[in-house]
């Protein structure tokens, strides 16, 4: 009686085992076509209020921010960062600081995206944290591609002293963090407005990873209900108008709409999980 027993209990497990095996599994998330690399929920208050650009000094005195601004005329070609997961720090030093750059007549950049980076994963692929990023652009600054002979996609050689002493060139005068939600957009119009461009951090679809022509140009872009995240991702608003607002991102010209994208408004308000406004360079 008890061997009939324990047969019966191996022949119900094993028929459960078959039962689970055969049972269809939720379909994972495809692998990201491009790095990526933000991290979230790192936040602290701002460093000190940034500087506002000198385009749009006088809008500081206005009542509120113009239906639209671009500051699409100063911004750098998007880059590539190819697979290495350094999106904040190409969003800042890249989109950031090369549109502040032009817009206040400074020269000697674009700025290297793995001075920062390289500093702060020592030689893993991993993400960052947008404030981390802005700290370094802060307190040390960023060197400058020309001299930053590591180049684009080392990030375990660590700069010299001459590139750290040489950094102090192009340092922000601060950042600030913006709201995400519903008091994101006024936010945001403030800022670019004021001529300051902003980083977001937000999750990724399959469907952003290879959006490209008119879906990136036509603020309608949202992801499908059954699509899964293949991870965060930081991007550059560059100017905004009444639909929403231009991005750029650092996945190259192949990508969206020459490596820019449109998202509008109300996509972002869902989808920004932070958000900050970078500051004018310090030029003096």
């Amino acid at each position: 009686m008890f061997k009939t027993v324990v047969g019966k209990a191996v022949l119900a497990a094993a028929i459960s085992t078959s039962l689970v095996a055969l049972a269809p599994t939720a379909s994972a998330a495809p692998a990201p076509l491009h790095g990526m690399g933000a991290k979230t929920g790192h936040s602290h208050s701002h460093r000190t209020a940034p500087a506002a650009a000198p385009a749009r000094a006088a809008a500081l005195a206005a009542a509120s921010a113009p239906a639209s601004w671009t500051l699409a005329d100063y911004a750098l070609t998007p880059g590539d960062q190819g697979q290495v997961n350094s999106c904040v720090s190409w969003a800042i030093a890249h989109s950031a600081m090369g549109l502040l750059e032009n817009e206040q007549g400074i020269t000697g950049g674009p700025n290297a995206p793995m001075y920062s980076y390289a500093q702060l994963v020592r030689g893993q692929n991993v993400g960052t944290w947008p404030e981390d990023t802005l700290d370094i652009a802060y307190n040390q600054g960023i060197d400058s591609e020309s001299d930053y002979w590591q180049g684009d996609y080392d990030y375990t050689t660590q700069p010299t002293r001459a590139q750290r002493a040489n950094a102090w060139n192009w340092h922000i005068s601060g950042y600030s963090n913006l709201r995400t939600g519903s008091g994101l957009r006024t936010d945001v119009q403030n800022a670019i407005s004021q001529g300051n461009p902003v980083i977001f951090s937000f999750d990724v679809y399959p469907s952003f990873d290879k959006l490209k022509g008119q879906a990136a140009r036509d603020y309608s872009y949202r992801p499908g209900a059954s699509e899964k995240s293949v991870g965060s991702h930081e991007v550059t608003i560059i100017g905004y108008n009444s639909q929403g607002v231009r991005v750029e991102n650092s996945w190259g010209t192949g990508w969206g709409d020459g490596g820019f994208v449109n998202l509008s408004w109300s996509y972002l308000t869902s989808a920004v999980l932070d958000a900050h406004s970078v500051g004018a360079l310090v030029t003096s």
